[in-house]
């Protein structure tokens, strides 16, 4: 008796050549990554001043959790925040409060990437008080949500 082995071969060959187009289409597919694409002040001041709170945002491509830092130092975490009424989400922010005077460069890292932005303080104005500093998570980037305070 002869047995029928091109049945067997069609099969065979069907199913490699969809392991192969499967293995191409995934292997061609784009990979979902973050990038930090922007890093500015809320209210552009044309000088900083040590005691003066600053509202640091940035923005991602797709928006994530975004730790900030000062010359090196974690100023605070922020993860994207939801407005309703316009249902869309807004690039995280932190307040950053300068307590020395001197060149600072503000570092804003998604895990991934990371944008600086340069900016000089000036001593604090004679007679001024000092803003008191906003609570803020720490820079750990391994939970997506800011919780507790640094």
């Amino acid at each position: 008796m002869i047995t029928d082995t091109h049945h067997g071969r069609r099969i065979g060959c069907g199913i490699a050549g969809l392991a192969a187009t499967v293995a191409i289409v995934t292997g061609a597919a784009p990979t979902a990554s973050a990038d930090v694409t922007w890093v500015n002040f809320d209210t552009p001041a044309q000088t900083h001043y040590v005691g003066t709170n600053y509202r640091i945002s940035a923005g991602s491509n797709p928006l994530t959790t975004m730790a900030f830092y000062d010359n090196g130092q974690c100023i605070g975490k922020a993860a994207p925040h939801y407005n309703s009424e316009l249902d869309t989400y807004f690039a995280p922010f932190v307040y950053w409060l300068p307590t020395t005077a001197g060149h600072h460069v503000i570092t804003v890292d998604d895990g991934k990437s990371t944008k600086t932005l340069a900016v000089d303080v000036e001593a604090a104005l004679p007679g001024s008080t000092p803003d008191t500093p906003v609570s803020q998570s720490g820079c750990s980037l391994s939970s997506p949500f800011p919780t507790g305070s640094s």
